[in-house]
């Protein structure tokens, strides 16, 4: 899960994803009943690791593409792709914040360093 980039909190953009534990990513959803009271559903995803916005590209690295790079070393072949909707946090994960031009690294980046 990213955090907002700059410009969506300068639009007042609010988050509508949230993390309970480790493994358990909830999607919060306005809707609005037939009689126009307001209400938010919760949808709840569950995956084997899920990581918050307060968790860093060298943490997620260390726990996903460390043992990749670890097994290719002893002779396995390994991938690692980032695959999901659009703005959920694929390029900031693999190339670091903003692409890349910030100062924490990405997954490629990291990757990279221990090859």
């Amino acid at each position: 899960k990213r955090p907002l980039n700059s410009k969506e909190r300068g639009k007042g953009e609010g988050d509508c994803t949230s993390t309970k534990g480790n493994q358990t990513f909830i999607v919060t959803e306005p809707r609005t009943k037939v009689d126009l009271t307001k209400f938010t559903c919760a949808h709840k995803f569950y995956f084997d690791t899920v990581f918050d916005q307060d968790t860093s590209n060298e943490q997620i690295y260390n726990m996903t593409c460390k043992p990749l790079v670890d097994f290719f070393f002893e002779g396995g072949k390994a991938t690692c792709f980032a695959y999901g909707q659009t703005g959920s946090g694929k390029t900031y994960t693999m190339m670091g914040p903003e692409g890349g031009k910030k100062e924490q690294n990405g997954l490629y980046v990291l990757a990279a360093r221990d090859i």
